[in-house]
């Protein structure tokens, strides 16, 4: 990857990859049915991870938005985004996406769902932001590396005595 570089150059689309786990978690539970627990226990959960998700991923983009870079990896990065969710996470966009991936496996009771977003999870991670990070370092240099020193990949628990931005 050169320093020239707009964009980093990853060939995965995390939403893709989400949804192709989902899509493959709901046809191995057609096939070998499984019963995880009550309904109602599981509507609750789904619905609250299914509204968590989307306003973080709705905070997420509003960031990115603000700060006048592109939200698309294939997209020229602009900005190295530190406001908003990005202060507890680096990624809040993958953490939404997995929130709402949780959101449906609970929903649909989808046992194999649950056990498919741990590649999910490790192939983000090697394929993904591993090459993301690498290309925000070469792009931002010290900026970006004093950020992922502060904040974690996924999340951190916020401090109530942090100012709010």
């Amino acid at each position: 990857m050169s320093i020239e570089a707009t964009h980093p150059d990853i060939s995965i689309k995390p939403p893709l990859l989400y949804l192709g786990a989902l899509a493959l978690g709901i046809i191995l539970d057609l096939i070998i049915r499984t019963d995880l627990m009550g309904w109602g226990t599981q509507f609750a959960l789904g619905m609250l991870l299914l509204c968590a998700g989307l306003a973080l991923l709705i905070w997420a983009v509003g960031a990115m938005t603000r700060a006048g870079t592109n939200i698309a990896i294939s997209q020229p990065v602009l900005a190295l985004v530190t406001k908003g969710p990005y202060r507890y996470s680096r990624n809040p966009i993958y953490l939404a996406l997995t929130m709402m991936y949780l959101a449906f496996c609970f929903l649909f009771d989808l046992l194999f769902g649950f056990v498919l977003l741990v590649p999910v999870i490790l192939i983000m991670n090697k394929y993904v932001i591993d090459i993301e990070e690498l290309f925000l370092g070469n792009r931002f240099g010290t900026d970006y590396i004093d950020y992922s020193v502060h904040t974690p990949r996924w999340l951190r628990k916020p401090d109530i005595h942090e100012r709010q931005a």
